[in-house]
């Protein structure tokens, strides 16, 4: 069970910024819902917990270490001319197609298996990056709006799948909507005074 602690971290882009003094800890197996205005620096702080992005000061601390993240990015970074199942199998490194593509149907009952992701609607491929974030080998879930595009119906069928899937993983999800997150902590980035 992986534990987050963020400790007094801060963030500038051009000056401007973006995270100051942002401590939280997300304890292991917990459901944290990251909540915030629109480009206060949610998806800044979920690139931190995975890597991409460095902090300016403060520190990050996860303990112990991940075998992996299971990422929903706030674009779907899916392999254009891949099926969706074959999407999904290059992360895993035994793809069992029969699990794929069953959750796949699970997700999206309509979805041509031979369809390239390109063919798929926006709502249809956001479905597939989550399925290709929940069935990765990973301890820990980062899902920055996981569910853009998606309908009443097929959000409420995402949600129980992730909660379903997750497997005492730790899951943080940044999302504007809390409809459908019942039971998650609610951690609501800060404004900063400029």
């Amino acid at each position: 069970m992986i534990e987050i602690e963020l400790k007094d971290i801060c963030k500038n882009y051009d000056g401007r910024p973006v995270l100051s003094s942002m401590t939280a800890v997300f304890d292991p197996g917990s459901c944290t819902l990251l909540t915030g205005r629109s480009g206060i620096g949610k998806t800044t702080l979920l690139n931190m917990i995975i890597g991409l992005v460095r902090p300016d000061s403060g520190s990050i601390r996860i303990s112990p270490y991940p075998t992996g993240f299971g990422v929903v990015f706030q674009e779907d970074r899916l392999l254009e001319s891949f099926t969706a199942a074959r999407n999904i199998a290059i992360i895993k490194p035994s793809p069992a197609f029969d699990i794929i593509e069953k959750d796949l149907k699970r997700l999206i009952p309509d979805l041509n298996p031979k369809a390239s992701v390109a063919e798929l609607s926006g709502g249809m491929r956001r479905r597939v990056a989550i399925a290709r974030a929940v069935l990765s080998q990973s301890d820990v879930l980062i899902m920055d709006e996981p569910f853009t595009g998606l309908d009443a119906k097929a959000r409420e069928a995402a949600i129980a799948y992730i909660m379903e899937k997750r497997n005492g993983r730790t899951l943080i999800i940044a999302s504007h909507d809390l409809s459908g997150l019942d039971g998650f902590e609610i951690l609501e980035v800060p404004e900063i005074d400029e």
